[in-house]
């Protein structure tokens, strides 16, 4: 009996093989398995166990039809993005012979049990791997040949369903799967992402056209209470967030595509955006996303957001409406390698009735400055405080050598540049920490609103309090704010404050040089400290404040002759 069940089975399916027994019960069940298709050294389907029931009408006419298929344990090696899968098709390995007499009939009802595909979807040691099951299926074949009509109902992990129907041949399909869990989704390509989805449901519908392996559809999916857990996002998980997409989906066997996309966000959809995608897998998989809001409600935005993403209650109150694009294109694995392209228009946008716990930035505030080895000192952010320097009294050059070293676009941007963020991406390459993209706007909103946290949560929500910052905020009271907080040495805020640390004098009195080197502290106060230690600049120090005079000459800030005073002159430090 296996002998002839491993014939039969060859010879319908070239290239599957009988690795084990076969045998047929009193009621003319034909039980056989393991059956493995595929090269014999790496197979590319194993079925533990194939069962085939009879039609009763037909044993009475001494012939032998079956009724009902049951296939038990299937596991699908499909190979890097499905190219061992794809190759055994098309070989007609896996590609049962159409026989008009043939033990399958045209009607046919497969039962597959405990199926688990495994598909790596890149090489490397960070290699995604999509492992997909373990899946269940009631499938009914009608017709024969290339006029069989496919149509099965999916039974998914943890109690989602779903339809799926295949027209004939080069034909239509039409996939709903309703009821999918975050904690149901494969663990395995889980695994392999830094992200988690933490919880959550989806509903996706797919219907389109194959031609081969090139698939054309529209989709529709809807995610519901999504939340996701990310240490670089927040240390707890973020959410809950609602979001549908549809849009048009190409696929050739390489190149994902996604056209016409539309993504609303929020428990009404209230925050829309057109979206597209192009995603080429190969040994380096590449993205390009394009991303565009049209008229986008300041209301709407905030609704749709989780709370961990939402701006903190001091900052400005804001409404009216937003525009912008955003372009990223470049390797998926490599951020550093992106480019990055896009713009904002916040005009839309002013301000609300007040938060009761906003911060009032036209008027003087207390801010709540941290200190090195902890704790805060309260610091006055107006003319109260002894070392305040309005705006209009520090000196032009003084103001130009901070904007050239921190943000030199800062009179023409909206509160960020992208540009900048582009560049910065460039220099985190190799897994140094990324850093120099904020503007002046971004680094106030952090220093006022915000903690020291380093996650994307934080930068998220620092993003809004940038547009709310913009939105309601002249942008030479932003400036005038900033240069009395910046932080300039170990506990030093402010301008004035910076201008006694380092020089023993009023900030109204701050020459060229001395400007230039108090810009090139901000990024980094404390470690600058060494210099007043030993009384004089290093090397490097000294060729990082001539470069900023270089750039304030080319500016027109600075005339010949107080450049080529400031390039000679040393730096007197208040200790040395």
């Amino acid at each position: 009996m296996t002998a002839r069940a491993a014939a039969a089975l060859a010879e319908r399916w070239p290239g599957a093989r009988l690795a084990g027994s076969a045998g047929l019960d009193w009621a003319f069940r034909l039980s056989a398995g393991p059956i493995e298709i595929g090269p014999r050294e790496a197979p590319v389907v194993i079925i533990r166990r194939v069962r085939a029931r009879p039609r009763l009408l037909s044993l009475l006419r001494a012939r032998i039809e079956v009724a009902l298929l049951t296939v038990d344990g299937v596991h699908v090696e499909a190979g890097p993005r499905g190219e061992a899968l794809a190759r055994l098709g098309g070989e007609g390995m896996a590609r049962p012979r159409d026989r008009a007499a043939g033990p399958l009939p045209p009607d046919l009802e497969v039962e597959l049990r405990d199926l688990t595909i495994r598909m790596p979807l890149a090489h490397g040691p960070r290699a995604l791997v999509a492992d997909v099951g373990p899946l269940s299926a009631h499938i009914a074949l009608r017709g024969a040949g290339g006029e069989r009509h496919i149509a099965a109902r999916l039974r998914l992990p943890g109690g989602g369903r779903g339809e799926v129907e295949l027209g004939p041949g080069r034909g239509s399909y039409h996939a709903l799967l309703r009821g999918l869990r975050v904690a149901d989704l494969p663990p395995g390509l889980a695994a392999a992402l830094p992200l988690r989805l933490a919880e959550g449901a989806f509903e996706v519908e797919v219907t389109g056209t194959r031609d081969g392996s090139r698939l054309a559809a529209q989709v529709r999916a809807v995610a519901e209470r999504l939340s996701v857990r990310w240490e670089r996002l927040d240390p707890d998980a973020v959410g809950p967030l609602d979001l549908r997409l549809a849009g048009d989906v190409a696929w050739d066997g390489t190149h994902l595509t996604l056209s016409g996309g539309r993504v609303a966000a929020g428990p009404r959809g209230g925050a829309e955006a057109d979206v597209a995608a192009a995603l080429a897998l190969g040994r380096e998989p590449r993205l390009e996303l394009r991303v565009e809001a049209r008229r986008l409600g300041w209301e709407a935005l905030l609704a749709a957001l989780p709370p961990q993403l939402r701006p903190p209650p001091e900052a400005p109150a804001v409404r009216g409406t937003l525009t912008g694009w955003l372009r990223a294109a470049g390797p998926l694995r490599d951020p550093g390698a992106w480019t990055i392209e896009g713009d904002l228009d916040p005009t839309g946008l002013g301000a609300a009735p007040p938060h009761p716990a906003a911060l009032d930035l036209s008027r003087p505030f207390t801010w709540r400055a941290p200190l090195p080895g902890g704790g805060t000192r309260t610091v006055e952010v107006g003319p109260a405080r002894a070392r305040w320097v309005p705006l209009s009294e520090i000196p032009p050059h003084a103001v130009r050598a901070v904007l050239l070293s921190e943000d030199a676009g800062f009179f023409t941007h909206h509160g960020f540049d992208v540009r900048e963020i582009h560049d910065a991406l460039a220099r985190a390459r190799g897994g140094r920490r990324l850093r120099g993209a904020s503007t002046i706007t971004q680094q106030l909103a952090k220093n006022l609103f915000l903690g020291p946290e380093r996650t994307l949560a934080r930068k998220a929500r620092e993003a809004l309090a940038t547009l709310a910052l913009e939105a309601c905020v002249p942008k030479r009271r932003l400036l005038e704010i900033y240069l009395n907080m910046a932080e300039w040495g170990s506990g030093v805020y402010g301008v004035g404050e910076a201008a006694w640390h380092w020089f023993g004098k009023d900030a109204r009195q701050l020459g060229p040089k001395e400007a230039a080197f108090l810009a090139t502290v901000i990024p980094n106060p404390v470690r600058f400290e060494m210099y007043l230690r030993r009384g004089a600049l290093t090397e490097n120090a000294e060729a990082r404040v001539r470069d900023l005079l270089v750039k304030l000459r080319g500016a027109d800030a600075l005339s010949d002759e107080e450049f080529y005073e400031a390039w000679w002159a040393p730096l007197a430090f208040a200790r040395g």
